[in-house]
């Protein structure tokens, strides 16, 4: 039998998801060379999500 995995998302509220979101973002923006690592998270995403980018 396959077990169900909890997803993050359905155990807490939108808002509060944002939140944590936006917080991390702004750490790695603190970090040396912050710059980079949110664009580098950000070209991740874009070629996850549409391969056809890349």
């Amino acid at each position: 039998f396959r077990i169900l995995v909890v997803d993050f998302m359905h155990e807490c509220e939108l808002g509060t998801w944002k939140a944590l979101f936006t917080q991390l973002i702004r750490l790695l923006y603190a970090l040396p060379g912050g710059d980079h690592l949110v664009a580098t998270l950000d070209n991740r995403f874009v070629l996850h999500r549409f391969p056809d980018l890349n």
